[in-house]
């Protein structure tokens, strides 16, 4: 569990600081300190990951702070918050107090767990040994699925993306990767609800428990974006943590079964998989045969035949086959049909 110290002497922001984080990350063992004395006794006690604290405060303000804990505890980062915004003393706290990240106040709640993410991740980086990549799976294969795929670990850092997961992100409609290459929904709300469902995918340890399922909002006019969180070990070594697995869809770009793996696996000509194919984006017959460019009658006659095929006799029972058929993996030799 990472623990979070907050410095500041104003008890009222103090609780207000205590609500917003048990809010938007439970997971944390947030503590709460009133001064640079009280701050360091706790940090005394060991554990602590971040340092986030007020500039001005009683006989020792928030620079001074930074510059003891960076000379006693050099690997925790510090986070200064200042009601001025005194240029020269966010020069001087980055510069000789290595401090972390410096924000003028009122800075947003959001904002400011942004950077405490940040902070963390950059602790762990530095902490953790190197990761022995072995693929036991190929990430070709993760291209085939008819889904985007993020892996990321606990802090929302993205790991690997597959082919369509690159695509949606790329648009930076509904869900991006900022500077830090943290993930992000649309806006700081739905952010959070996403960065809580990642932290509890990789904390627990009973698999399947902190499953998630989000509709992410975007930017544009387009429908949600539909998401679904949840965890996956990284390996068998000690040091390594279990990671969060993030499966994307889009309904503005619905999948549509492989024409050529419709051919093969149920003998279906061209014609009559282009039909099974629009078949499974219009539910009515004649609005996929005027999709597949051919008459009410000639849909007719293909569907009794595909039909006999596939061992179906209705519609739906023929579109439920090929959803859960290799059909609808995606075939990189195959070209877009027309």
């Amino acid at each position: 569990m990472s623990r979070i110290l907050f410095v500041d002497d104003d008890l009222r922001l103090l609780s207000a600081l205590r609500r917003s984080f048990n809010r938007l990350h439970p997971s944390w063992d947030c503590v709460f300190a009133v001064s640079a004395e009280e701050a360091l006794a706790v940090l005394g006690e060991g554990a602590t990951n971040v340092l986030v604290t007020d500039m001005s405060m009683g006989e020792m303000n928030g620079l001074e702070l930074a510059r003891r804990v960076h000379r006693i505890y050099p690997a925790i980062p510090t986070i200064i918050l200042t009601g001025t915004a005194a240029l020269t003393d966010a020069v001087e706290a980055i510069n000789e107090a290595k401090v972390f990240r410096f924000y003028t106040k009122p800075c947003p709640t959001e904002r400011l767990a942004e950077g405490i993410v940040d902070a963390l991740y950059m602790v762990e980086a530095a902490e953790a040994p190197p990761k022995k990549l072995e693929a036991q799976v190929s990430p070709a294969a993760f291209n085939l699925l008819p889904l985007g795929i993020v892996v990321v670990d606990k802090y929302a850092k993205v790991e690997f993306l597959n082919d369509r997961a690159a695509k949606l992100i790329a648009q930076k409609d509904g869900l991006l990767i900022n500077a830090n290459g943290i993930l992000r929904a649309a806006g700081a709300n739905l952010t959070s609800a996403l960065h809580q469902a990642i932290a509890n995918a990789c904390i627990s340890w009973n698999v399947g428990a902190e499953d998630v399922a989000l509709s992410l909002s975007r930017t544009s006019d387009k429908r949600d974006l539909s998401v679904f969180v949840t965890s996956s070990r990284s390996g068998d070594t000690a040091y390594q943590e279990r990671q969060a697995m993030i499966f994307v869809t889009d309904p503005e770009h619905p999948v549509e079964p492989s024409e050529k793996v419709l051919r093969e696996m149920f003998d279906l000509t061209h014609a009559e998989a282009r039909l099974v194919r629009a078949l499974m984006r219009e539910s009515e017959l004649k609005d996929a045969a005027e999709a597949a460019n051919i008459t009410l009658q000639t849909a007719r006659s293909y569907l009794k035949r595909i039909f006999e095929k596939t061992g179906t006799s209705r519609q739906a029972q023929l579109v439920k086959l090929v959803l859960t058929s290799p059909a609808m993996l995606k075939t990189n030799a195959e070209r877009p049909c027309s």
